[in-house]
């Protein structure tokens, strides 16, 4: 009794030539009043939001597919999903 594993060792599935696609998504932060346009220098720890001002300089403005300084875009997400079927 003294050698026997605490846990029985893994049973290995069956080898195949069929193959698996797996997206992993870890943690996606989604935010759900992304605006286009709005401020992604807002001071705050979250820009791009529909509170956050629009600004001049188009270099400070939202894109499209989101912006570094930003949660996801739910259209983004719903974007890679999409391509992901």
């Amino acid at each position: 009794m003294d050698n026997e594993p605490l846990t029985p060792p893994p049973k290995w599935p069956k080898t195949s030539n069929k193959t698996s696609k797996i997206l992993h998504l870890s943690d996606p932060h989604v935010q759900l009043d992304y605006t286009i346009g709005a401020s992604n220098s807002c001071g705050k720890v979250i820009c791009c939001s529909s509170s956050d001002p629009i600004p001049t300089d188009p270099t400070k403005k939202a894109g499209k597919f989101g912006d570094y300084k930003c949660d996801l875009p739910l259209n983004t997400l719903d974007t890679i999903l999409a391509h992901a079927r």
